[in-house]
């Protein structure tokens, strides 16, 4: 009886350093989370935010303005223009439709499907209240 007692205050023990653990470690995901930060600064809260994808996105974003930038200086500056037919987008413009309406197509099956099963559900619950 008395090594019962122990191993049970043990476990009782381990179990509670467990839970005060885990909390200090939900406490420090927390201020990870809320983070601090200054109003005057609005580049430190953009790249600072949980869950940020600006420093990875970034890089990218600023090598599409600097392509571009170039393309519209040539075109301007030595007349060289390299720009896409406006056919390219039509044609791109007609694919992302097609594909867009299949999409919402199964999209809009699988909602009527739900709601198939849903009534099923209500009528089966009915009949057992009955």
């Amino acid at each position: 009886s008395e090594k019962i007692s122990k191993l049970d205050w043990s476990s009782r023990g381990a179990a509670r350093l467990k839970s005060q653990r885990s909390l200090l470690k939900d406490q420090n995901n927390a201020a990870k989370r809320a983070g601090i930060y200054s109003d005057k600064n609005h580049w430190s809260v953009i790249m600072k935010a949980h869950g940020s994808v600006w420093p990875k996105v970034l890089p990218f974003c600023l090598f599409n303005t600097l392509v571009t930038f170039v393309i519209w200086w040539l075109k301007n500056r030595y007349d060289f223009d390299m720009s896409i037919h406006l056919l390219g987008h039509k044609f791109m413009t007609m694919l992302v439709t097609f594909l867009l309406t299949g999409r919402l197509k199964n999209v809009y099956n699988r909602f009527m499907t739900a709601t198939t099963h849903l009534g099923d559900l209500y009528r089966s619950c009915r009949e057992l209240v009955q």
